[in-house]
């Protein structure tokens, strides 16, 4: 009688549940599931878009929700039907049973909630962008008052005072201090409007663009940057996915230093089938994945790859280290 009234309860489990083997074989499907991936028992579950290209070490399961540390949730598109596919929320449970080691699959059609999510993060990113921006111009004004104003300032108190004083008396050492603070003040400006758009992207390539920051980066941080990237292929992206994509790796890198406490920093680009992907690991503190609260710097570069169609992800612990990885898609004759 109760193996009758789960077996019910099963049947119409609002949600697909799908019960597969270490090989991905379908052992147990319930109606809903089959209804939303098209598949049998025997069948091999397909991995998600993003585990079918995301790069593994040696050894590493492929499928995140297979780790032995998985995400509690996680959101991808999952092959469904011949030629089409399906967004999911998915859970996996692990378990043994019968002397067998099964994993428990809860799929969720995301179709309609994400709608919803990305109208409340739409507002809830016009409420922080606008907060932000007010901060940035004030932070900008402050700099430029207060640290470059009062470089340009001495520099022309210092040109009145030479001004003044008969030739013979203007030394070559004066000379060089004046030349001096005018190009200090005139660094510090560049150095803002690069923060403001790197202008660099619009004559380079990504990936010489992207020496040159790690360059800058190295050198604003004082930490050791590796920078790998797959050539010619990553650089047939758009300038505009470019620049999307350099924030994104400018914020990680920033997190990693500012957050993370990182010293070194791994920033790998690669090209599959037809999807750029990038990661960035440091060696920093780490953070609790499952507890922490994605503040606007996370949710902008969220909301850049998502621009593009892609994905983009969060794995760390306490302790380190972080890595942050994603994949965006791009069309074979001119950019993402």
């Amino acid at each position: 009688m109760h193996e009758t009234l789960y077996e019910t309860i099963l049947e119409h489990l609002p949600l697909g549940l799908i019960i597969m083997n270490t090989e991905r074989e379908v052992v147990y499907i319930n109606p809903l599931a089959r209804r939303q991936m098209g598949l049998k028992l025997g069948d091999r579950v397909p991995y998600c878009s993003y585990c079918r290209e995301r790069p593994v070490l040696p050894g590493e399961e492929r499928c995140i929700l297979m780790h032995d540390d998985a995400l509690p949730i996680f959101a991808a598109h999952m092959p469904v039907y011949e030629g089409e596919s399906g967004y999911f929320q998915m859970m996996t449970e692990k378990i043994h049973a019968a002397g067998m080691t099964l994993y428990i699959l809860l799929l969720s059609d995301q179709a309609l909630i994400l709608e919803e999510e990305k109208i409340k993060l739409r507002e809830l990113l016009l409420k922080e962008s606008m907060r932000a921006e007010v901060k940035a111009h004030e932070a900008m004004s402050k700099e430029l008052h207060d640290d470059i104003g009062q470089i340009l300032f001495g520099a022309l108190l210092m040109a009145q005072n030479l001004a003044r004083r008969p030739k013979e008396k203007v030394t070559a050492e004066k000379l060089r201090e004046l030349s001096k603070l005018i190009d200090d003040a005139l660094n510090r400006i560049k150095r803002l409007a690069k923060e403001l758009r790197p202008t660099f992207l619009e004559h380079l390539s990504l990936s010489q663009a992207l020496q040159q920051a790690v360059h800058d980066w190295q050198a604003l941080y004082d930490v050791s940057i590796k920078l790998h990237i797959d050539r010619p292929h990553c650089d047939v992206i758009s300038k505009e996915a470019a620049f999307e994509l350099y924030r994104v790796l400018q914020e990680a890198v920033r997190n990693a230093v500012s957050h993370g406490g990182a010293s070194s920093i791994l920033i790998d680009l690669a090209c599959r089938d037809r999807h750029l992907l990038f990661s960035v690991i440091d060696n920093g503190c780490g953070l609790d994945t499952q507890t922490m609260h994605p503040g606007l710097g996370l949710f902008h570069m969220k909301e850049r790859i998502e621009r593009l169609g892609g994905e983009i992800h969060w794995f760390s612990k306490q302790g380190g280290p972080t890595k942050v990885e994603g994949t965006i898609p791009f069309m074979p004759d001119g950019g993402a």
